[in-house]
């Protein structure tokens, strides 16, 4: 089981989003926008399935341990995730940054 990772735009880093599944799992989910929280730099951001990536091993995680990466602004990293608000792929998706 892996953990679906999404790249915040601002910072540059990858993060995880909350939500675990498997490599195999993800390819057969259909094309997908959504906008996600990100606890790097705290702004939503639009993300779709081509954006994000299936993080199954620690080697594969942004820091080598296994926990969430490091915050450079300074806020905090525990900070509970809203729910992904998923929308069908035909509309197009709020771009925010």
């Amino acid at each position: 089981m892996g953990t679906l990772m999404v790249h915040c735009p601002v910072t540059g880093q990858d993060f995880f989003s909350g939500v675990e599944t498997d490599r195999l799992s993800f390819e057969r989910v259909p094309a997908f926008n959504a906008m996600i929280r990100c606890p790097l730099c705290g702004v939503d951001h639009a993300w779709s399935k081509i954006d994000a990536w299936v993080c199954e091993s620690n080697e594969d995680r942004p820091d080598a341990a296994g926990s969430e990466p490091a915050n450079p602004v300074g806020k905090a990293a525990k900070a509970p995730r809203p729910p992904l608000r998923l929308v069908p792929n035909d509309l197009p998706a709020r771009r925010t940054q």
